[in-house]
């Protein structure tokens, strides 16, 4: 027997399971990838907010349970793929994930699925050559109705569970604060550089840069830090985690690499985002969501070509659904860094956050909680 027959006999197995085990009405399961991170986190710490603690009883699955254990202190940590974490599932009314778990084998009507998914798509999210495996779900989070056919046909599912409530996580680009000024002090001026990552399982996604960066080499990095220096700009490179060993010693005084661990317990990746000058990305969804600060953007890439050949956007030519200068080269970006804050794509920005945005605010958590019926 191969080890997809064997993975569907024990799915199926557990979805007996949940059959039969008796739904606790006020539990609610919480699952993301990584650990405790992205909309999931945001929407449980609005429960928290909210005073639903003592309301609802929570239940996070995490890989690194002994790590969480402490860091969530209203919610009963299990571990992933534990019997324990199945019983929970199968147990609670309510299912919040970003990721699969246990094969989506939900009991619809006794239990209430919501996708939390992560953020919204320029690229195509499935490979147009593969298969999609259908997924089951009540709720699919979206910002617009322009993203419902590709987020809802990368899971095989009908455009009606989409729901227009927001990112929870976007909330943290409201919240303001001087983190980042904490964590790097004594600059004029903090821009982030955030690219995509150029791999993923079932796609060839363009060309991966030597650094994780398009357009700079090794050699080109001390030019880069001695014309930030001049401007006393601080450039914070967050790389995809599968990514980030490319630049692991920086070593420069301008530009730092942020990882996940310089980001303190109680702060965010998106409420340190929300705190800087402006964005360097190319395809990432994360330029979608900083549409919310109106702050500049600019776009880097040296392959949009190959990108657009082998994996695709999901809006084209994508390039009109990108606000801000267009850089292909090493010059090309050091021109920007001497301007950046000379706005000329403004009213672009706000054309694309009305058409991207049904609600362009700091209220996606609660949304989101009032249409699970969480309150």
């Amino acid at each position: 027997m191969n080890s997809e027959k064997m993975e569907d006999i024990v799915l199926n197995f557990c979805y007996l399971l949940n059959l039969i085990i008796p739904k606790k009405q006020n539990q609610v399961f919480f699952y993301s990838s990584p650990d405790y991170s992205d909309n999931a986190r945001a929407l449980y710490e609005q429960m928290v907010k909210n005073g639903l603690a003592n309301k609802y009883s929570i239940i996070w699955a995490v890989k690194d349970s002994e790590k969480y254990e402490s860091m969530i202190p209203y919610a009963k940590v299990v571990r992933h793929r534990s019997l324990k974490n199945l019983f929970c599932f199968c147990r609670s009314r309510y299912i919040i994930r970003t990721h699969s778990l246990w094969g989506n084998k939900y009991v619809k009507g006794k239990q209430v699925m919501c996708i939390a998914w992560h953020g919204m798509p320029l690229k195509r999210l499935v490979n147009p050559d593969g298969k999609v495996k259908p997924v089951k779900g009540d709720i699919l989070i979206s910002t617009a109705s322009v993203f419902d056919n590709e987020l809802a046909g990368s899971m095989g599912l009908d455009t009606s569970v989409c729901k227009h409530v927001g990112l929870p996580r976007n909330d943290a680009l409201f919240a303001g604060g001087n983190e980042l000024e904490e964590l790097y002090p004594g600059f004029g001026k903090r821009i982030i550089w955030m690219p995509t990552f150029r791999k993923a399982a079932g796609f060839s996604n363009g060309i991966e840069s030597e650094l994780g960066i398009p357009c700079v080499n090794k050699k080109q990095l001390s030019t880069l830090n001695d014309e930030l220096k001049k401007k006393n700009y601080l450039l914070i490179l967050k790389l995809h985690p599968w990514s980030a060993e490319k630049l692991k010693n920086v070593g420069f005084s301008n530009i730092v690499c942020l990882k996940d661990s310089d980001i303190s317990d109680n702060c965010s990746l998106y409420k340190l985002l929300g705190q800087t000058d402006a964005l360097i990305t190319d395809y990432s969804s994360v330029y979608i969501d900083y549409l919310l600060t109106d702050k500049p953007i600019c776009f880097v890439y040296d392959d949009i070509d190959e990108y657009r050949r082998n994996r695709g956007f999901a809006l084209e030519p994508a390039e009109e659904y990108m606000p801000g200068d267009h850089i292909t080269d090493f010059d090309g970006l050091l021109n920007w860094l001497s301007h950046f804050d000379v706005d000329n794509y403004k009213q672009r920005r706000e054309e694309l956050r009305k058409e991207f945005f049904v609600f362009p605010d700091d209220k996606s958590s609660q949304r989101l909680l009032s249409s699970l019926g969480i309150e």
